[in-house]
């Protein structure tokens, strides 16, 4: 017996003996049992804790492998006995030893490796105290060429899979006994997920490459048929391996002695994958997301202030509007009128009197502020008319084709699909206007005292169509004739259930609310669960193919789920509602482009594909997506991703606002290249841009009651479109501020006299609101005093002993800028 290895590692000491078979630990000693890593009596490793997973190498003869992975001591799949195996040859690879490079509370780190025939490998598993994710690096030596792509086989259950993903395909079902292969593109995260249900329980396993690496390049399958217990393979991003010609069929004495560098560096062959696990979608996600390499950084472009006016510029200069009846979905930024010219120009020349009027409604609160543009004003009226003069008796409404001056009639020359004709009454387009114009009828009652009781009744008309329409299994379908027959069901249906929140909370009508929480039910169950999204196109996609479209996979209607969940965890308190929004937002994420793509001048971070028929790369907020929810989720689950995201996607909307003409709206995105699979840098759909939907949702998402110019944490703070000048942690156990409605412009902390100094800034309002959290605070609230321009204030007034946290309005209707200090010891200041 040989002694190979005897290293003093960090906290431990580990002597290694390798014999002819086995490899094994002789010797150990820890100094805390809290670490990452242990050994268990066989001298086989175990990474990670019970709480966030664990994974477990196999050895078998002296060989390591992959092994598998455990959450709550539950293996995920059967044990996989080597590391790595090469296509088409079938030959497996394993190390012979393994050593454990770093081990403490907070991180741990092993190396594995060895050489197998034609292939040396060195493999590090590395795991951090914060995430389930492990991260493996492969660095491969080719001492012989291998001419095929080599790949990695992650264990898993597919005999008790509840369903298998990969974003933008369809979703797989564990006994389909199926088969997906797949070349990555960068269009999407290259991560699978994969749900079982193991005692009982749903439990999760994603694993993905790294966003540094060349992940576009790589390859994934999904094989429930031929590899049950292992169905997800990743592999190389590298179709073969061979070392330069000098060092090829050299012994490894003789490599040492070569002076051939660079042609050593350039041999060996590296790329890393994560393998995250989790009790939810979300947690599982989140390890990836945390450990990938992706980029939760962005730079601003100019204020969402800025944005805003110049769409309002718009609005109120571009001679396309229609006195009486309102915009059209496009209009060309040189002329302001709409464009048929364009491919799919037949879109420009419609009005959509449901998403027209969600416009109405952010116009008619921009007059709230400026009561000087009282153009906004009329056209929200006129607007809010237009769609009431359009409904059916029934409640239904559709588009409306200024060309002929009708509504809208589907025809050969549209699409050629008898599948689809007659079926334009769109649930979602119905109820997004409805539900607006019921928070409009609202709005001008409160403000202005003026009952327009014909838009309520209109509304309401449209959300109990929706009612009737349900099924008694929560189904609801996609669109609707004039008979109320629909023509598919999909999961893009969202608005109808925000709508029939809103009627509830008005009426307290309780077959309103039973129908929402069947939708609810049914929505989640055969979507949402499974990420089964797709068909979500109000129009079929445009399909021109003739006979009945095929499934038409997309990403419509994750965001507006997301939002009615937040507004339902807002209402009623219930975790459950917090817990699908999560999990719904980790698909949203996996399902656009996670990086910025190389070269491009136009951002790319935030853009999706829009579906399988139309490969065009669009903005985030289009078709009715709305995502002002995320600031929300990131307050209450104390996570900055969803603030972060925000911050992301609300910047890459505005780098589409139009930079050269006059008529500034948004862009559509990207064209895609003639693979389809990618998108190219050049915009999408010419000089048109998109005042309807995606330029009235971007004024939706910035101007929501849930929207925040300020989220935080202890040691965390994001400004949405600014960068912070201070540090928004003052202190261990000492406040923080949590949210706040204006930008928080400095924070500064005074010891001396035990104040804290806040200033916080609106250019739109007289007033903002900010949250701050005690947070153990070692000073009793009942000693403290908050001072604003508005007066003085004991803390305990305005403290809420359940949440931990104080809520302090602060004015100044002569300038922006709003003062706030908070006295920790109002005692101080009197000794003083």
């Amino acid at each position: 017996m040989l002694i190979s290895n005897y290293r003093i590692l960090k906290c431990q000491f580990v002597l290694i003996y390798e014999s002819r078979n086995s490899t094994r630990i002789r010797r150990r000693r820890m100094t805390t049992a809290n670490m990452l890593i242990s050994v268990n009596n066989q001298g086989i490793p175990i990474m990670g804790n019970r709480n966030t997973g664990q994974w477990i190498p196999s050895l078998n003869d002296g060989k390591w492998g992959l092994g598998t992975f455990y959450l709550d001591g539950v293996p995920l799949g059967e044990p996989i006995s080597f590391f790595l195996e090469e296509d088409s040859v079938g030959k497996q690879f394993c190390a012979q030893q393994y050593e454990i490079v770093e081990n403490t509370e907070k991180k741990g780190k092993i190396h594995f490796w060895g050489k197998d025939e034609k292939l040396s490998l060195h493999i590090y598993a590395s795991i951090s105290a914060s995430s389930p994710a492990i991260i493996f690096e492969y660095e491969l030596d080719p001492i012989h060429p291998i001419y095929h792509r080599v790949f990695i086989s992650i264990p898993f259950y597919t005999s008790e899979a509840v369903f298998m993903k990969y974003p933008y395909e369809d979703t797989l079902f564990g006994k389909e006994g199926k088969r997906w292969c797949i070349d990555t593109d960068i269009s999407r995260a290259p991560v699978i997920l994969g749900c079982e249900k193991l005692n009982g329980q749903e439990v999760y396993l994603s694993a993905g490459y790294h966003l540094e690496d060349e992940f576009y390049a790589a390859h994934v399958e999904i094989d429930s048929q031929n590899t049950p217990e292992a169905p997800f393979r990743l592999y190389s991003p590298f179709k073969g391996m061979a070392r330069a010609l000098d060092l090829q069929c050299i012994t490894e004495l003789e490599l040492l002695r070569v002076e051939l560098t660079k042609e050593k560096e350039e041999s060996i062959k590296n790329f890393r994958f994560l393998v995250s696990m989790g009790h939810s979608q979300y947690e599982c996600l989140k390890g990836y997301i945390d450990n990938c390499g992706y980029n939760k950084d962005t730079s601003i472009r100019y204020s969402i202030h800025r944005a805003v006016e110049m769409l309002m510029d718009m609005y109120k200069n571009a001679p396309g509007y229609i006195p009486g009846k309102g915009y059209t979905q496009l209009i060309r930024t040189d002329t302001g009128r709409y464009d048929t010219t364009v491919p799919h120009g037949w879109y420009s020349k419609y009005i959509c009197p449901g998403p027209q009027v969600q416009l109405g409604y952010e116009l008619y609160r921009y007059w709230c502020r400026h009561r000087e543009e009282t153009w906004a004003r009329e056209r929200a009226f006129e607007m809010a008319d237009f769609l009431v003069s359009q409904q059916l008796s029934s409640g239904q409404y559709t588009i409306y084709n200024t060309d002929m001056g009708t509504l809208y009639q589907s025809n050969s020359e549209d699409m050629q699909s008898e599948e689809l004709f007659g079926f334009y009454y769109n649930i979602g387009d119905m109820n997004l206007g409805a539900h607006h114009l019921y928070m409009l009828y609202d709005e001008v009652l409160k403000t202005e005292g003026i009952d327009k009781r014909e838009w309520k009744e209109a509304a309401q008309k449209c959300i109990l169509f929706a009612v009737n329409m349900t099924e008694e299994d929560g189904s609801l379908g996609r669109n609707y004739n004039i008979n109320g027959k629909c023509d598919k069901y999909a999961p893009a249906i969202s608005e109808a259930l925000l709508a029939m929140d809103y009627m509830y909370a008005d009426t307290g009508d309780e077959k309103i609310h039973n129908t929402q929480l069947r939708i609810e039910k049914w929505l989640y169950q055969n979507f949402v669960h499974t990420n089964n999204w797709a068909d979500g196109c109000m129009d079929g996609g445009a399909w021109v193919g003739g006979g009945k479209p095929p499934k038409n996979n997309d990403a419509i209607g994750i965001m507006g789920f997301m939002c009615y969940c937040a507004q339902m965890h807002i209402r009623t308190g219930e975790e459950r509602y917090l817990q699908m929004a999560k999990d719904a937002f980790a698909y949203q994420w996996a399902a656009v482009i996670p990086v910025q793509i190389p070269g491009f001048t136009h951002e790319t971070r935030g853009l999706v594909r829009e579906q399988d028929f139309y490969s065009a790369y669009d903005l985030p907020m289009r078709i009715n997506d709305y995502v002002d929810c995320l600031p929300y989720l990131s307050k209450v689950t104390g996570d900055p991703l969803f603030m972060q995201f925000f911050r992301i996607i609300l910047q890459t909307e505005m780098d589409y606002q139009e930079k050269n003409f006059d008529y500034k709206g948004i862009h559509i995105g990207l064209e895609c290249s003639y693979e389809g699979r990618e998108p190219i840098d050049k915009l999408g759909e010419r000089n048109s841009v998109y005042i309807i939907r995606f330029a009235a949702l971007f004024l939706k998402a910035v101007n929501s009651p849930l929207n925040l110019m300020y989220v935080g944490g202890p040691d965390w703070g994001i400004g949405l479109d600014y960068n912070l000048p201070f540090n928004p942690c003052i202190g261990k156990d000492m406040p923080y501020i949590l949210s706040c409605t204006g930008m928080v412009r400095n924070l500064t902390w005074d010891p001396d006299n035990k104040i804290i100094h806040i200033w916080t800034y609106d250019t739109e309002n007289d007033s903002t609101t900010l949250e701050l959290v005690w947070n153990s605070c070692p000073f009793p609230v009942e000693n403290a005093k908050i001072i604003t321009s508005d007066g003085e204030w004991p803390a305990a007034e305005l403290y809420q002993n359940e949440s931990d946290t104080l809520t302090i309005v602060s004015s100044n209707t002569s300038a922006p800028s709003k003062m706030i200090e908070l006295l920790l010891d109002s005692r101080t200041l009197l000794n003083n």
